[in-house]
């Protein structure tokens, strides 16, 4: 295996996580946003 296969791979790798993440908080904010307006 080569280096240079590995960090292409990682590279994906991180930015998909990344991407995971954003939805994640975006989706989050979005719940909490509802969760206030039914709730407070």
């Amino acid at each position: 295996m080569e280096f240079s296969d590995f960090s292409d791979d990682f590279i994906l790798l991180f930015k998909s996580l990344i991407d995971v993440i954003i939805h994640y908080k975006e989706k989050d904010q979005l719940i909490t946003k509802i969760i206030g307006e039914y709730f407070l």
